[in-house]
């Protein structure tokens, strides 16, 4: 193994104790235009040569193309009414298939696919360049859906009604809904009834180029007829909408954005607009008969940061019974809510730990539980129906694992396996640490180094250093398999 280290500075601050001060000895090359940098890489460019034509170097470049080159992907997928679905680009299909299974054979870790959808014989059959960008499906039966391709992968989308029974889209000569090319959208109302957001004609879009307008349009009328809802501003960033299934009704959402962190949301009640009360910079999430509303800005006695929990009917009365669920202070920043049928789950990030924590309703309290993961791993997860069902689906990877999809369901402990992706590199006498380090105003700056067990060698070691800050993204645990096997391994 070689005496290799891989250093991953994280854009986050916690309290810890950091290691002792070091002097950098080549903190010169941070200025990439300075003159010893530039020197110094030229120097650098008579010794590249032989390295490249060098034995060594023509093995390890195999064997990086066999890691670039491999199939190997998780397949996680979404239940929509009687199946699960994954849409799934390969070789044979590079633009893509939209595909099925039954819910039992997936979560065995055996799915049996049946294609729904094959993007690649569409696009031949109408001689366009398409790109899969979403389908939006009316729950609970999910047999309609609103399927949304771009002419090359761009921002504006065609948007056409599709039927998973008969697996055709439905032309408009047959009453189905068809958008032209726009960047926009529709959400489901009802069966007979869209929220359109789409270039309208002249004035209808924001100087950003998104809808300013919404519109709800009746199957079999003319989208020149439909009825204006929801006007912004043209100097607003723009307007969306989405339906949702919750409680055995379809509840549709407004989302009017004043500017990139800021907005208003509504709910479509009996044909009119509700407005959330919530502040501008809040963003409101439906749970159940419950509404979630993560705040950006302190609201209150409620901290920057926090979710808190209200009855969206008693908020909406004017008596909201709020409850704190995620307390920055104590659970670190949030990082994505998943509700469930049943229950509520959360990612928290501290110290650039991930926790999942799953909270359930039970009266006027909420009952906490924390979720066991293994330490220093990245966490995703998603809902595997939606807000019908307890099941869930987590993705799990760290520095020295690979991914791997489980399946998991609200208040059990046991997890079952789906897909393990294959390992790229010998992690045999490898470990992972995360340290400090105190920049020059006293935070702490968290940063994992990926090296060799045991005491470092006399002259230290080679070790390739990364970081990145900014746009309130944080570097967590991730294999790496080109990192693993040229540089680690």
């Amino acid at each position: 193994m070689r005496a290799l280290a891989l250093i991953l500075v994280a854009n986050l601050a916690t309290a810890a104790t950091p290691p002792a001060d070091m002097a950098d000895p080549y903190r010169w090359l941070e200025d990439v235009d300075g003159d010893r940098a530039l020197t110094w890489v030229r120097g650098q460019q008579p010794t590249l040569s032989p390295v490249l034509q060098s034995p060594g170097f023509a093995k390890l470049e195999a064997e990086l193309a066999e890691v670039m080159a491999s199939p190997a992907r998780l397949a996680p997928a979404q239940q929509l009414g009687r199946h699960v679905y994954n849409f799934w680009r390969d070789a044979e299909h590079p633009r893509g298939i939209w595909r099925r299974s039954a819910p039992e054979d997936y979560l065995k870790g055996q799915p049996r696919w049946e294609t729904v959808l094959d993007v690649d014989q569409l696009a031949k059959s109408e001689d366009e360049r398409w790109v899969w960008a979403g389908a939006n499906c009316l729950a609970p039966q999910a047999r309609r859906c609103l399927v949304s391709l771009s002419r090359g992968g761009g921002d504006a989308h065609v948007l056409r009604e599709f039927d998973t029974v008969e697996r055709r889209f439905i032309t408009a000569g047959e009453g189905g809904f068809t958008l032209p090319e726009a960047k926009g959208g529709a959400g489901w109302v009802d069966a007979d009834t869209l929220g359109v957001y789409t270039d309208f004609g002249a004035g209808s879009l924001t100087r950003s180029g998104y809808p300013r307008q919404l519109k709800v349009w009746t199957r079999g009328m003319p989208l020149a007829e439909a009825k204006l809802l929801l006007e912004g501003g043209i100097d607003e960033v723009g307007l969306w909408a989405w339906g949702e299934h919750l409680g055995g009704r379809q509840q549709f959402v407004l989302e009017r954005r004043t500017s990139f962190f800021a907005g208003k949301q509504y709910l479509l009640r009996d044909g009119a607009l509700v407005e959330l009360p919530k502040p501008d910079d809040a963003q409101v999430q439906l749970f159940g008969s419950q509404a979630l509303v993560e705040l950006r800005s302190d609201w209150g006695r409620y901290p920057a940061g926090a979710v808190i929990a209200t009855p969206l009917q008693a908020w909406l009365a004017g008596k909201p019974q709020f409850t704190l669920l995620h307390d920055p202070a104590r659970d670190g920043a949030l990082q994505s809510l998943v509700p469930l049928r049943d229950a509520l789950l959360i990612v928290s990030m501290q110290d650039v730990r991930q926790h999942l924590t799953e909270w359930r309703p039970a009266g006027r309290q909420w009952q906490r539980r924390a979720v066991p993961a293994g330490e220093l791993e990245s966490l995703s997860v998603m809902a595997l129906a939606g807000q019908t069902s307890n099941r869930y689906l987590l993705t799990r990877s760290s520095f020295l694992q690979p991914a791997r999809l489980e399946a998991a369901q609200a208040g059990q402990a046991k997890r079952s396996a789906l897909q393990q992706l294959p390992a790229f590199f010998d992690t045999q006498g490898l470990e992972v640490r995360q340290l400090h380090a105190k920049s020059a105003d006293g935070t702490l700056i968290p940063y994992f180094i990926v090296a060799p067990s045991g005491p470092v060698p006399e002259g230290g070691r080679p070790t390739l250093l990364y970081g990145y800050g900014g746009f309130e993204i944080s570097m967590r645990p991730a294999y790496n398999g080109i990192l693993g096997r040229a540089w680690l391994a």
